[in-house]
């Protein structure tokens, strides 16, 4: 079996662009033609989450999310039984070097069944306190966009209902934010009020805050630990960490894609 690589990152904390940092030293020629959108969202370049997006939503009718004991059985069982689960899901790119799955789940007994499995690594995307506006912003803003989410009602409706009840959960709600939230025709940011955006990146805040207790996972010799702060403001330590978790160079690629990355990123101060 080729070598998996599980990339755990919470929702806005860079998991799919570091899933593309590590494509680009292993195929570099796939990026010569990509550029990062202006909302700079890098889920459709990623192509990530085979496990996740493919096999769950388009065979099962199901979804992982939130973190769950009860989703985590389902995707163990997936790991360990690929051949009849989601190999015929897997994309050119895992076929030929390695499987990578994105997922959000950092729970301390999650991370040991993951590296129960054999050939497989870890990358960890830690955060703390002084993060959270800035991955908040990347939550809302690159979430409410035309490629985030499908066009048709049913899924419109889901990701409505979701939104709603992260607003219900963190107490920020309240009826005005709830019916602009629930009568969106898209979901779409430049249609949204400022208050609801903001409102929605607070709620996320609260989120991480609560989920920080699991940001500090044990060392492990098959676990890298990146930090979502050095992704902004320290590329070269990113880009080197990668370079050693995969035993390949550095390439004008790799680079590329990460300074199109950064200047496409959203401005927190407006928030």
């Amino acid at each position: 079996m080729k070598e998996r690589v599980i990339i755990l990152a919470e929702g806005g904390v860079c998991g799919n662009f570091i899933c593309t940092l590590l494509k680009t030293l292993h195929v570099p020629s796939w990026f010569n033609n990509v550029k990062v959108s202006g909302h700079g969202s890098m889920d459709l370049i990623a192509g990530a989450g085979s496990l996740v997006y493919n096999y769950f939503i388009e065979e099962r009718k199901d979804t992982i999310y939130p973190e769950r004991e009860e989703a985590m059985d389902l995707i163990m069982y997936a790991l360990l039984n690929p051949e009849t689960t989601y190999k015929p899901y897997l994309t050119e790119y895992d076929k030929q070097f390695h499987e990578i799955h994105t997922m959000h789940y950092q729970w301390q007994k999650n991370v040991y069944k993951f590296l129960s499995l054999p050939n497989t690594k870890i990358i960890f995307v830690r955060y703390d306190v002084n993060d959270y506006k800035r991955i908040a912003v990347n939550k809302i803003t690159k979430n409410f966009t035309s490629e985030a989410h499908p066009s048709d009602e049913v899924s419109r409706g889901l990701t409505k209902r979701g939104y709603s009840d992260l607003l219900i959960w963190s107490g920020l709600s309240d009826s005005d934010l709830i019916n602009e939230l629930r009568s969106l025709p898209n979901l779409e940011l430049a249609i949204m009020s400022k208050s609801l955006i903001n409102t929605l990146i607070r709620a996320w805040e609260i989120y991480l805050d609560k989920r920080s207790v699991w940001c500090n996972p044990i060392p492990h010799k098959n676990m890298i630990v990146l930090n979502f702060n050095d992704i902004y403001f320290n590329k070269e330590i990113i880009m080197e960490s990668l370079s050693e978790f995969a035993g390949l160079p550095i390439n004008d690629t790799t680079r590329s894609i990460y300074d199109d990355y950064l200047s496409n990123q959203p401005n927190i101060d407006l928030y």
